[in-house]
């Protein structure tokens, strides 16, 4: 590497720096950090695990703060690849997380793009189009750290493999084992799952142009080496692997008990946020669909006007512009993903320069985003995968597929760029040494590349001047309503005047970005043909270039990046309400608590307490039937028993058994209603009602007296008696997380229920220390059979998946490290030959 380049490449960090300090100046200058949703949550949901890692220095594995319990491992468990964690921090060069993900994004795209032998100019350009695209920005917004953090090292994966089969095994190798042990660190499994399908789209590519090359063997030995970079990295995640892909057949990600031919998510949870076909044209013009779900909205807007016309303050005007209905596309909640104006131009100019080599997979893989991403509103194709692609039906959120869209079409465009002025300068011939007309050439090449490039332009412009004038036609000449959408059925009781401003600002929304895209496509293409006339040099032309760039994705970044998007970083969300002090001042038996506001989509309540309610994309699937079947019933009848001064809930049999202690309805002292009907940690029973399907035993179990009877599914637990002694005293000597020990009193032979969840791998239960087995019951609950006398019962929580996979994980830490030390020292040393 010049010297030069050096000098560049640090250009570019530093640039790469500004941006992040420019964009989230807040978090450097002002001590705050991002308002995210859910990493508050999970805040409130890993709380009892990092106490319990605190206090003992051991991991707890299990978590007794949310749902009534779940394995700790899907929440936060710090495993024996802390080594892979070192890298990221010194990748990271001290920027605070989550932003450092930005960043990483930004150098790792900027790389791969080098590597596809992309001048450093429009390397930096295309970085910056991938990296600071709205998808990414609005991820890091809302907490999705991980996944925004998966797809940062998505392109330095691409890279590594790209570079071990073109040009440079040993750093290709490096680069792969690298970046996919950093990617897989982080735990995305669904970004991951996007990166191997980016991966063999790409190898099928490659293969097929090396079989009609003849180099077919050598490339297969090159990408079973590459294999080996692979297994190692998935090495280093052994453990988090195992332990997610053990719990995910029990989790809604796995299949159903109750629902026929019902495996992994439902098709309808799955596709519930699913692009309309026109939507990923936000991808060019954001606010085509009018923008966020609730955008706000100036006083002079059209809605603003009206507002104040009708007589309301301007106090008001100003508070209910902050949150206004002006999207009108398919989806329940969004906001637009938004690369670049230029989007439709490079697919174009790649379609008219690159060869099929360079352009098939990467435009295959465009499209591939886009129809995934469309979820229900193209079935046909859609369900079909759901159905029968292996492991796509584990994943929610259709739309997030845009990502592989979003990473193919900047590459597409850089490598555009890149053939039409490589070309464009190759096919110039210096006149003192050619026997031609002076200009012969330069005139010759201006018809071959300034008329594809013109074609681009000229393309993308058709579609933006239909796209402003559809609308205008629709509602002129068809009588066909514009502007409207599936939200507004909402919005209908509202006065004609409301209606009227919101479509409005739809209106506007649509023609002013339309128009920018426009003038940015106009703009760009002007200062690439004013080049080629020889009206300025190239550096002049890299910088232009450069700051159209920037104008373009940040003025769109800084619609979603607002001053409330932070928060002081001592802000303390979790301080004790008056309810919980009341709760926590008489809660000596571990008692759990039902927040009867929005309960099974909050953590903060597990914080404090254990709840039965939580915050997570996987829970145990019984639970959910449990709370779909059951506890929502339940619900219903608790606050109709509340709304007639009744506290008697002796007939809510599954809050009961769940040992609901406390009802909590506000953050007031009086928000809190006692159960005096819990039936405790533990309890005999006199019958087991024995089923034959989970069906039955769910039906059970929403209509029996669980104090006195538990109910079983005999296919899978049989063996056990019908009837017992239910004489007897159990208590709780500990209890902890992941270690439970009871002390039993009964005259007979008996069986005692847990108000515990029921997990069938790791939990280890010994009667008087003799291994013994735990059965279900109650759907959800542990059940055990206990001999007469006095008992001691130790229940540990100790999955092989971890015991095992973490060694395994360990092992490969460390090989991971000695061969990035020793490909690193022989890459270094040949350097220096």
């Amino acid at each position: 590497m010049k010297k030069g380049d050096i000098l560049y490449h640090s250009i570019v960090v530093i640039l790469f720096l500004t941006l992040i300090i420019y964009l989230f100046n807040p978090i450097i200058f002002e001590n705050k950090v991002i308002n995210q949703h859910d990493i508050e949550q999970w805040k409130g949901s890993s709380k009892e695990i990092k106490d319990y890692r605190e206090k003992t220095g051991d991991e707890p594995l299990w978590t007794n703060s949310m749902f009534s319990g779940m394995p700790a491992y899907l929440i936060d468990i710090e495993w024996d690849n802390k080594l892979v964690l070192g890298i990221h921090k010194i990748v990271s060069i001290g920027i605070p997380h989550p932003i450092n993900y930005i960043f990483i994004s930004l150098l790792s795209y900027y790389i791969m793009l080098l590597i596809f032998n992309i001048r450093p100019a429009f390397s930096l350009i295309g970085s910056i189009f991938f990296s600071l695209s709205s998808y990414m920005i609005i991820g890091i917004l809302a907490g999705h750290n991980a996944r925004i953090g998966s797809i940062a090292l998505m392109p330095l994966i691409v890279a590594g493999v790209h570079l071990g089969l073109t040009k440079n095994m040993k750093l290709g190798f490096l680069l792969t084992l690298l970046s996919l042990a950093l990617q897989i660190r982080i735990n995305h499994l669904q970004i991951t799952y996007y990166t191997l399908i980016i991966l063999i789209v790409y190898g099928i590519n490659f293969l097929y142009y090396s079989y009609k090359e003849n180099s077919l063997k050598k490339d297969l030995k090159n990408i079973a080496i590459l294999s080996i970079a692979a297994i190692i990295s998935i090495g280093t995640f052994f453990g988090e692997l195992w332990s997610i892909s053990e719990y995910s057949k029990y989790s809604i990600r796995g299949p159903s008990e109750i629902k026929v031919n019902e495996e992994g998510l439902s098709k309808e949870y799955a596709f519930q946020y699913s692009n309309g076909i026109f939507e990923p044209l936000t991808l060019v013009i954001p606010n085509i669909f009018g923008g966020s779900s609730q955008e706000e909205l100036d006083i002079n807007s059209s809605l603003g006007q009206a507002m104040l016309e009708n007589n309301l303050n301007r106090q008001q005007v100003t508070q209910q512009l902050k949150k206004t209905p002006t999207y009108w596309g398919d989806q329940p909640f969004t906001a637009p993903y938004y690369l670049t104006a230029l989007s439709l131009f490079f697919l174009f100019l790649a379609l008219y320069l690159l060869e099929s080599k360079e352009k098939v997979w990467l435009i295959i893989l465009a499209s591939l985003g886009i129809i995934l991403s469309w979820g229900n509103n193209f079935e046909i194709l859609n369900s079909f995968l759901f159905e029968y692609l292996p492991g796509y039906n584990k994943f929610r959120s259709v739309t997030f597929i845009i990502i592989i869209t979003i990473f193919s079409i900047p590459l597409l465009g850089m490598l555009s760029l890149e053939k039409l002025f490589r070309d464009f300068n190759n096919s110039s011939i210096n006149p003192k040494t050619s026997n031609l007309p002076d200009g012969f050439l330069t005139y010759k090449a201006k018809n071959v590349f300034e008329s594809k490039l013109y074609k681009s332009v000229f393309n993308s412009g058709v579609i933006f001047f239909m796209i402003i004038f559809i609308p205008f036609i629709s509602i002129t000449f068809l009588n066909i309503p514009f502007f409207n959408g599936a939200i507004d059925e909402n919005l209908k009781n509202l006065p004609k005047w409301y209606m009227d401003g919101i479509i409005a600002d739809r209106q506007y929304m649509y023609l002013n970005d339309t128009i920018r895209a426009i003038i940015i496509l106009f703009i760009f293409n002007s200062s690439i043909i004013m080049y080629f006339r020889k009206l300025f040099k190239i550096k002049t032309l890299y910088i232009i270039l450069l700051f159209i760039t920037l104008y373009d994705v940040t003025t769109i970044n800084k619609r979603f990046i607002k001053e409330e998007s932070f928060i002081r970083k001592n802000k303390d969300s979790f301080s004790l309400s008056e309810a919980d002090k009341v709760i926590l001042n008489d809660n000596s038996n571990n008692q759990r608590v039902f927040n009867m506001q929005n309960s099974f989509n909050e953590a903060k309540t597990s914080f404090h307490h254990k709840s039965i309610g939580g915050y997570h994309g996987a829970k145990i699937r019984r639970y959910q039937d449990l709370i779909e079947y059951g506890i929502s019933n339940e619900i219903k009848n608790i606050i109709q028993k509340i709304q007639n001064g009744s506290d008697d809930f002796s007939k809510s049999h599954i809050i009961n058994m769940l040992n609901v202690g406390y009802l909590k309805f506000n953050n007031k002292a009086n928000g809190v209603i006692k159960n005096k009907f819990a039936n405790g940690n533990a309890w005999y029973i006199k019958k087991l009602e024995k089923v034959g399907s989970p069906k039955e035993e769910l039906e059970k179990v929403a209509t029996s007296d669980l104090k006195n009877v538990a109910v079983i599914d005999n296919m899978q637990f049989p063996n056990l008696k019908n009837e017992y002694s239910n004489q007897g005293e159990i208590q709780v000597i500990s209890y902890n997380a992941n270690h439970i020990i009871y002390r039993s009193s009964n005259p007979e032979i008996s069986f005692i229920v847990f108000s515990e969840i029921f997990y069938p791998k790791g939990w280890n239960v010994q009667i008087n220390n003799q291994k013994t087995e735990l059965v279900r019951v109650n759907y959800v609950l542990r059940g055990l059979e206990v001999p007469p006398g006095n008992n001691t019962i130790e229940m540990k929580f100790k999955p092989d998946s971890y015991v095992y996979g973490n060694l395994v994980t360990k092992i490969s830490s460390i090989i991971f490290i000695f061969l990035i030390l020793v490909l690193s020292f022989y890459e270094i040393k040949n350097k220096f030959k």
